[in-house]
């Protein structure tokens, strides 16, 4: 579901619920993972190919795995919440 879709079915709130959290949790991961590629390919560029792959693979799993975490979370906060 995309942010405008949600507005129009949940209506203009006041407070921020827990979809706009959402999303805007994934579009700072999209602008992180930009980053990491940006950093990744220029390791790969630089000849430093090893270090680089284990900078991916670290990456890949925090990143992916923070993710994961924080979404649980915040999906959990809004059920105490009620």
């Amino acid at each position: 579901m995309n942010l405008q879709v949600s507005d129009a079915v949940l209506g203009s709130l006041e407070e921020v619920a827990l979809v706009h959290k959402i999303h805007i949790l994934a579009m700072a991961y999209i602008f992180v993972a930009a980053l990491l590629a940006i950093v990744s390919r220029r390791g790969y560029e630089s000849g430093r190919n090893k270090l680089a792959r284990r900078r991916d693979l670290v990456g890949f799993f925090a990143f992916g795995l923070s993710f994961v975490a924080f979404n649980v979370a915040l999906i959990a906060a809004a059920a105490i919440a009620g």
